[in-house]
């Protein structure tokens, strides 16, 4: 498999399906997560309380099914909510290390430049970089950050925050 490298940046359709992909994912461990902890709740209201079943399970639903839409909606990344959003291109202009974390990324589109501290695990950006980001280039919001195929990470979309450079 051949690996790509800064002149030969990833094309918008792959990088949208990657992100479609990964949004998918995100949401079905949503899903499973708000399931797994219904059963739990289930199981304790049932077994150690004694509560009915059907009490609990009306109770249950209603109370998880409202903590998974906040989730969603308020704390769930805009890239997860919308995937088929805006994708801004970016060029890597410093890359650096933090003391306690990974890699420090500092990211620039005409006239913004955003710091962005990458998760543990990824590494391998280089200056003149390009990158997509979805929804766009800005600071104190969280963005989608479409990894270019050389840099090594956990997951191929991070969630990063970025702050002013």
């Amino acid at each position: 498999m051949s690996r790509r490298d800064s002149a030969d940046p990833m094309s918008e359709a792959q990088a949208r399906r990657i992100l479609r992909a990964e949004a998918r994912r995100t949401r079905l461990l949503l899903a499973l997560s708000v399931l797994f902890v219904l059963g739990l709740y289930l199981g304790f209201e049932v077994w150690l309380l004694g509560r009915p079943l059907g009490e609990s399970l009306r109770f249950g639903i209603v109370l998880l099914a409202g903590i998974g839409l906040v989730q969603y909606l308020f704390l769930g990344p805009v890239w997860v909510r919308r995937p088929g959003g805006p994708l801004v291109e970016a060029r890597v202009e410093r890359v650096g290390t933090a003391e306690s974390r990974g890699e420090v990324v500092v990211l620039a589109r005409g006239d913004v430049s955003v710091r962005v501290v990458m998760p543990r695990g990824t590494s391998g950006f280089r200056r003149g970089d390009t990158v997509l980001v979805c929804p766009r280039l800005d600071y104190g919001n969280s963005m989608g950050l479409v990894v270019p195929e050389h840099v090594s990470s956990t997951r191929p979309v991070l969630t990063v925050r970025g702050s002013a450079a």
